[in-house]
């Protein structure tokens, strides 16, 4: 009897706004496609011929469009980490020209310490929602690089099934 792990529930789709919703709904349904890509069972739950024969065909296509996807993912870090830096970088510089003008003395200056913290403190949700949005982005790209290590790894069972069919099959020829 198959016991359900607890786990966070993934809202429906049509109420999907936070970035860690949208992750949590693209890892799910991510692995939700490797359990149907790797279940080799047949109706006897075991695989025979006809299930490692597909699986093999279909194991470089899988394959590819995994680190098809895993480059997307990176592209969408690239791109969240630059919203980012580009956001902070000109409020860091706002800050810091209204809280070290010129007339004030530079032993008086804020540190870069305080204006990093000003910074979070007077834009604390546009700070949270781009920060947050790099963090799961971040997230993804790690996702896919370990579903794509867990492929990998489907490929050397896969090749074990394979050389125990070969061996049945010679066994069962010789008998």
């Amino acid at each position: 009897m198959e016991e359900k792990i607890k786990t966070r529930t993934i809202p429906k789709k049509d109420n999907i706004s936070s970035p860690e919703d949208r992750l949590l709904e693209y890892v799910e349904s991510q692995i939700n496609k490797m359990k149907k890509y790797t279940d080799l069972g047949n109706s006897d739950g075991i695989p025979g011929f006809y299930e490692l024969n597909q699986a093999l065909m279909e194991f470089t296509t899988i394959q590819s469009s995994l680190i098809s996807m895993g480059v997307i993912a990176k592209i969408e870090y690239d791109k969240a980490t630059e919203a980012f830096k580009d956001w902070y970088s000109e409020k860091y510089v706002e800050t810091r020209e209204r809280l070290n003008p010129p007339s004030l003395a530079g032993s008086k200056w804020a540190s870069q310490t305080e204006i990093d913290a000003y910074i979070r403190r007077e834009n604390r949700t546009e700070y949270g929602r781009l920060h947050k949005e790099m963090v799961c982005a971040e997230m993804k790209v790690d996702a896919m690089r370990r579903i794509q290590d867990s492929w990998n790894t489907y490929s050397l069972i896969l090749n074990r099934l394979c050389k125990n069919v070969e061996t049945e099959m010679a066994v069962t020829a010789t008998n």
